[in-house]
């Protein structure tokens, strides 16, 4: 199934976000980013840092949140930490940053998955 948010008459394509057992991945520091875009124009660019210490993720670290009116989505790593699970519901009226926030944390966890 497709995602998409409609943002003023433009269609904003959101990439799935596949929820990862916390517990598989290694300890370490692991850094992820993730863009959003539609079309040519990058709507939102994240960066974060994560650390695991097995079995659970201690901390995220927002390195880079390049969002436009998104900066309420940042509230979302503190929802992350608590659930210990990337399935937890986007902020009303910042879901393309929630959305990239989430796929910059998967994509920093992926790394640290046995392969």
């Amino acid at each position: 199934m497709s995602l998409s948010l409609i943002i003023t008459g433009c269609e904003v394509p959101l990439d799935e976000v596949d929820d990862i057992d916390f517990t598989e991945v290694a300890s370490g520091e692991y850094l992820g980013s993730h863009s959003a875009v539609q079309g040519d124009t990058e709507l939102v660019y994240v960066e974060v840092a994560v650390q695991v210490e097995q079995p659970v993720v201690t901390d995220i670290v927002l390195l880079e949140h390049q969002c436009g009116l998104g900066t309420p989505a940042e509230v979302i790593i503190g929802n992350v930490l608590e659930t210990q699970s990337l399935e937890v519901d986007a902020v009303s009226g910042a879901t393309v940053s929630s959305n990239a926030i989430l796929n910059a944390i998967e994509d920093a966890l992926l790394q640290g998955l046995p392969q």
